[in-house]
């Protein structure tokens, strides 16, 4: 039976993942090393009931993706010099554990996806799905391997994923408008409405991770499709 990925297992593998600096420290001594990076994979494969390593590798890569846009914004809403009750928040349920091991490691810069672009040592690659380098050090390192055209293409490069990025962030406002519509309010107690979200939550978790995420897409539909009615005081009449 295939191992499922439920949010439980999720920060299972997370913390899993963050015990084997290895893999994602681009500073740790052991990191171009192969054999160990293979086998630190090895070693979460083991400990998920044998799941391939090349599926850890891409749920790694599907998680960072979904990573990348909040931390961005979460870093970008500190920096705005913004008081503490407007920085922005993540409600992700697997955000909390990633930013306390690559939190620190990355910058609001530090967006950039190269885990298709493995670094080479020599004529071997390296397995291990390195965390993303600072722009400059990409640079400089491909530029003393191909020649002085390579940071002019790296540039053009960054453009284009600073658009991506800039439209992952619109998409994730898009998302949380529900939400964040409804934590701005102060609530006093709880309601029927309360209890409704409550266990409406319950069941959702029972769901598979994707169809989860597809019945949540749903509701928010139904309520923009439904907006909320014009509360205004009706003229008294004459």
């Amino acid at each position: 039976m295939p191992f499922e990925w439920s949010n439980e297992n999720t920060i299972k593998f997370l913390e899993l993942l963050e015990g084997e600096k290895v893999i994602w420290d681009v500073s740790d001594k052991n990191h171009k090393a192969n054999h160990k990076v293979h086998a630190a994979w090895k070693r979460i494969s083991e400990a998920l009931e044998n799941t391939p390593i090349v599926k850890l590798k891409s749920k790694k890569k599907s998680l960072m993706a979904t990573f990348r846009p909040l931390l961005k914004k979460h870093k970008r809403s500190i920096q705005s010099g913004t008081c503490a009750d407007d920085i922005f928040q993540p409600i992700w349920f697997a955000y909390d554990v990633m930013e306390r091991f690559l939190g620190p490691t990355l910058t609001v810069e530090e967006t950039m996806d190269t885990e298709e672009q493995p670094l080479q040592n020599d004529s071997t690659s390296n397995d291990g799905d390195t965390m993303p380098r600072r722009p400059s050090q990409q640079a400089e390192m491909e530029s003393s391997r191909k020649g002085p055209n390579t940071v002019i293409k790296i540039n053009a490069r960054k453009r284009n994923i600073d658009h991506v990025i800039n439209e992952a962030d619109k998409n994730i406002n898009n998302s949380f408008a529900t939400q964040s519509r409804v934590l701005e309010r102060t609530i006093i107690e709880e309601d029927d409405c309360d209890i409704y979200a409550k266990l409406l939550a319950k069941k959702l978790r029972r769901y598979p991770e994707r169809m989860r995420y597809m019945l949540m897409y749903k509701i928010d539909g139904l309520l923009l499709d439904n907006p909320y009615p014009d509360e205004r005081p009706s003229s008294a009449s004459t």
